[in-house]
């Protein structure tokens, strides 16, 4: 919904304070930075963006410094006002995500909290919708137990957008995949009833621990999601320059995996991988070390390759192969995002620089169509960047940039030699939560549950979670976390004022 004129967020002054309980707002130059006191720690935060509709940002918090806390489900609000609403309290402490899953035959997209091997349902959004707000607010209706086995979901991290249509966990030598049981089951008291649609057995290796013996498969991620939904099990490097993987059809209830093979250019190792598919290009994008070789100040070296099936099982040379200008512990992020505009994916790139890794470098390379991309980078250098960054890939390719006391959005140049504008694009301040003339002080407490450290006059780095789209207004809102080290975080929110 965009903001209407004359409304009491369209034209916010310079220094405006608090709008709402726990919610300050600022305008700065273009920008619009919100402060919102999430009064525990940030657990798990879902942005549905359902078509056509406008759900708020659901946040997941449990209590300071209690890991296993009681869980309050939050919606932020941006319009047509600000509100941070309380939709339920005391939910589980061991729910660790949020979904948006579409449970047939319930009409509607559900809320769907979930734990190691464990899922309930929280009702469907249009309910949260018609929902009062306050305790005691949802119930939890049991969807999926496992009986506590160390199920994990391929996909991670604090944020997640958009909807999926069931569940998909890995555990060693097993990727299980699970949909609504359909319309025969109906809906019951305690929920909708999950089918699991497909096992598939993984590649795992056994080692031998001081304890026993140790199961583990190689990591596996979603590539495509939807009715169509891909997933990639691997790499394996085998004998030293090839790597091995297995492609996953996840609707495909009868389609065998598929074995994949690429071809290092030596013997390497892999650190990093992000799998992709380009124009319907199954692509693996790795980051790899020398393995025979020992330099601690190896650069790092970055590999495209395109994933097919081989007889040979010999596999294809890389289509990109180049050297970053970062060391080899530093980490490396990566995304695909069109910044020439010219509808082909491009190759995105960030990573620290030199031995502190206190300056950031950004690249990109020009996309050719079929997971093939320019080997000439664009190129910018950030001198004592600051410790939070991210890649931005939609709705336009970016720099997210937060510390330092400021939050700001750098966008990627499709033109000229460098890789990102010199000016922020979006950029506002962020205050600081501790007296920088202030002694700092930390105390740390043996034994007890918990939490054990405490922190006084301290300003912990904020973590960028990235960008989403709350309110139908033009531009993504941008999302960062930042805590005060005794267990209570804020969320940080940046986007443009209104034309």
């Amino acid at each position: 919904m965009a903001v209407a004129s004359g409304s009491r967020l369209a034209a916010l002054p310079p220094g405006s304070g608090v709008v709402a309980p726990g919610i300050s707002v600022v305008a700065e130059g273009r920008s619009e930075r919100w402060i919102v006191d999430l009064g525990g720690a940030l657990v798990a935060a879902l942005s549905p963006e359902v078509a056509a509709k406008d759900d708020g940002l659901l946040l997941l918090v449990r209590p300071p410094r209690k890991p296993d806390g009681p869980r309050r489900l939050l919606r932020l609000r941006l319009e047509p006002e600000a509100r941070l609403e309380t939709l339920a309290e005391g939910l589980s402490g061991w729910i660790e995500s949020l979904s948006a899953v579409e449970l047939d035959p319930a009409p509607g997209v559900h809320l769907v909290a979930g734990g190691t091997g464990r899922w309930v349902d929280l009702g469907s959004l249009a309910e949260l919708e018609g929902a009062t707000p306050g305790p005691p607010g949802l119930v939890e209706r049991p969807l999926l137990d496992l009986g506590g086995r160390d199920l994990r979901q391929p996909d991670s991290g604090l944020l997640r957008r958009g909807t999926d249509d069931g569940f998909a966990a890995v555990e060693p030598g097993r990727l299980r995949l699970w949909k609504a049981a359909g319309t025969q089951s109906g809906r019951s008291a305690e929920g909708l009833a999950m089918a699991m649609s497909r096992e598939v057995a993984l590649p795992f290796a056994v080692a031998r621990t001081a304890t026993g013996l140790r199961l583990s498969s190689p990591p596996v991620a979603r590539v495509r999601s939807g009715p169509g939904e891909l997933y990639f099990a691997g790499p394996e490097v085998v004998g030293g320059t090839r790597l091995r993987g297995v492609l996953i059809e996840g609707g495909a209830a009868g389609a065998p995996p598929v074995e994949v093979w690429a071809a290092l250019p030596g013997p390497e190792s892999v650190e990093q991988s992000w799998p992709f598919e380009i124009d319907g290009v199954p692509v693996l994008v790795v980051r790899t070390q020398a393995t025979d070789e020992l330099n601690l100040f190896e650069r790092q070296r970055l590999r495209v390759l395109a994933l097919a099936a081989d007889r040979t099982r010999s596999g294809s040379p890389p289509t990109l192969a180049v050297e970053l200008d970062s060391k080899r512990w530093h980490e490396t992020a990566l995304a695909l995002g069109d910044v020439d505009g010219d509808g082909r994916d491009d190759l995105l790139a960030a990573f620290p620089e030199g031995l502190s890794g206190t300056d950031l470098v950004v690249q990109w390379w020009r996309g050719n169509g079929g997971g093939r991309f320019e080997s000439r980078p664009h190129r910018s250098d950030i001198q004592k960047a600051p410790a939070g960054w991210a890649l931005v890939a939609e709705p336009a390719p970016g720099l997210l940039l937060v510390g330092n006391g400021r939050i700001e959005l750098r966008r990627f140049s499709p033109a000229g030699r460098s890789a990102v504008a010199e000016r922020s694009e979006l950029a506002a301040s962020i205050p600081a939560l501790a007296d920088p003339r202030a002694p700092k002080e930390v105390t740390i407490a043996l034994g007890g549950g918990g939490d054990s450290a405490r922190v006084k006059n301290v300003d912990p780095d904020a973590e960028p979670l990235g960008a989403v789209e709350l309110d139908g207004r033009p531009g993504p809102e941008l999302l960062a976390v930042q805590g005060d080290g005794n267990g209570r975080d804020r969320l940080i929110l940046l986007r443009a004022l209104p034309e």
